[in-house]
């Protein structure tokens, strides 16, 4: 669970990550499909599932970092077979 925002400062700084993070998550996302796919197609399986990782991770960070803005008592509800 993410720690509360008690300040502004906190709030502009956690939200600076979240942008951060959400613009490198959409550059990677963007090497998967349409004319870029192919790149990401003929990299080795392996690769592939390193890169998929990378994302996961990024977009788990993106989730944390929301949670710090959601009202108190606030419950996020995960969809089957998320983690």
């Amino acid at each position: 669970m993410a720690t509360d925002i008690v300040n502004d400062e906190q709030a502009g700084d956690a939200y600076d990550t979240l942008t951060q993070k959400l613009a490198q998550l959409q550059a990677m996302l963007n090497m998967t499909y349409g004319n870029a796919a192919d790149s990401f197609n003929d990299m080795n399986g392996t690769l592939r599932d390193n890169y998929l990782w990378a994302c996961t991770a990024l977009a788990d960070d993106c989730i944390e970092l929301t949670e710090k803005f959601a009202p108190k008592g606030f419950v996020r509800t995960k969809p089957e077979g998320a983690r």
